[in-house]
């Protein structure tokens, strides 16, 4: 697909006219587009879901009331799954990331920018890329000339005020999408996370540091109810 055509799907989601099938979806003026795009190494822009809720609570909270903030991880795989129904061929799990995403942005105020939506170390966070043919972080790369004559704004120059509206936004038009069944395997500093959605209900569940395969495809089975061909789980090192 042209980017021209992208930007058009952005454009129309963001008056209203979402398209689920073609990955597009908007709220209050803003529209984003998911696609399954390779693409240079992003740097983050902001936190998205409940890791922004998280951050801002400990940030405002006394030192006292520290133990009664927490990170709400079913909310982001509710998320999750809105972007696997964008992105129905979104590969999940990995070393440090579940998933991440090509999207592409327009504001309320006409504002038209690439940005990726991604579960990382970070958890569920923004990311993108500064204005220009050379400010690409993966100095082999850079903008495609379709793309490039398309973009006519830096995200990272959003003042905090526009990055909360931009993030609010992509969170309610995320809750317009209905959630789709997934899995997948995330490896941390501390082990493996088997995290995904199965009839809508969001799992989340820690592996250990050194499952056995036939643990994990164990617990798979039990909390996705499906057949699972030990031949997925060869890419991980698992005993």
């Amino acid at each position: 697909m042209k980017f021209e055509n992208i930007l058009n799907l952005a454009e129309r989601a963001a008056r209203g006219i979402d398209n689920f099938k073609n990955g597009s979806v908007g709220f209050n003026g803003y529209g984003f587009v998911l696609r399954n795009f390779s693409f240079p190494l992003s740097a983050k822009l902001c936190n998205f879901g409940s890791m922004r809720e998280f951050a801002n609570d400990f940030k405002n909270a006394h030192l006292n009331n520290l133990k009664s903030q927490k990170y709400d991880i079913f909310r982001d795989i509710l998320f999750v799954g809105s972007v696997k129904t964008l992105l129905p061929s979104l590969k999940l799990g990995g070393d440090e990331i579940l998933f991440n995403a090509w999207m592409f942005v327009v504001t309320a105020d006409g504002k038209a920018f690439p940005a990726t939506i991604y579960y990382g170390p970070t958890r569920l966070a923004i990311g993108g890329w500064k204005l220009g043919r050379n400010n690409w972080f993966d100095v082999d790369s850079h903008y495609p000339e379709e793309l490039e004559r398309i973009i006519n704004c830096d995200p990272f120059k959003f003042s905090h005020s526009v990055k909360r509206e931009l993030v609010e936004s992509l969170e309610y038009a995320f809750e317009k999408v209905p959630t789709s069944d997934f899995f997948g395997i995330f490896e941390h500093d501390l082990g493996y996370r088997l995290m995904g959605i199965s009839d809508g209900r969001p799992i989340s569940v820690e592996l250990g540091e050194t499952p056995t395969i036939l643990d994990v495809k164990s617990k798979i089975n039990n909390y996705f109810r499906i057949e699972l061909n030990l031949k997925v789980l060869e890419k991980w090192d698992f005993q």
